[in-house]
């Protein structure tokens, strides 16, 4: 739980560097049950990690590479390498059900069936249920060897699907803020 301490502190109020919180997608205000984030990496993956309050966090996805957030709650990841118009978009669950995606662009990635979009790039994830404290923790690595890159630059944004006190919509919440779609890497986060 590389960064679970340091998302707790930013959650009790400490200015921790790094730490993110989402807001709702399309509005700017913070979600019912908040959500922090971090994207950071080592030598051999990006790493990012989540840590949400929930009260019962749940998805109903059997096993990997379903489609995760029209079944319950999701953590997500998205990353685009540079000079790219094709992006990646990887998820967890609180089970620990995974989802790897590679879309062609922003525009027609609606076009293809769910099962063209799949990918393996080695994904490890990693969840942790505190129904204490009603968080959820989760771990994202993502090998750079997966993705045939030579260092660790991208752009890359966070979105949570929340189910919890929302059965059939769930309230979406996003870093950075989105005015129309997630989907929009021009305005992701630049890292290196």
């Amino acid at each position: 739980m590389l960064f679970f301490d340091k998302l707790v502190r930013a959650f009790n109020g400490e200015n921790e560097s790094g730490v993110e919180f989402l807001k709702i997608f399309r509005s700017k205000e913070k979600p019912l049950f908040p959500a922090c984030a971090i994207f950071s990496s080592d030598e051999k993956s990006w790493i990012a990690a989540g840590l949400m309050k929930t009260a019962h966090p749940a998805n109903k996805v059997k096993k990997d590479n379903q489609q995760t957030w029209l079944n319950g709650d999701v953590f997500e990841v998205f990353l685009q390498l540079p000079g790219h118009q094709d992006y990646y978009e990887f998820h967890t669950t609180p089970e620990g059900h995974k989802l790897q995606l590679h879309l062609p662009d922003a525009i027609t990635f609606r076009d293809l069936p769910h099962k063209k979009k799949i990918c393996e790039v080695g994904l490890q994830v990693r969840n942790v249920i505190e129904p204490k404290e009603m968080f959820w923790y989760c771990e994202l690595r993502i090998p750079f060897a997966g993705l045939q890159v030579p260092n660790n630059k991208c752009r890359f944004a966070f979105a949570r699907y929340d189910y919890t006190d929302f059965e059939e919509k769930p309230e979406i919440s996003t870093y950075p803020y989105f005015p129309e779609t997630v989907h929009t890497p021009d305005f992701w986060i630049d890292f290196q």
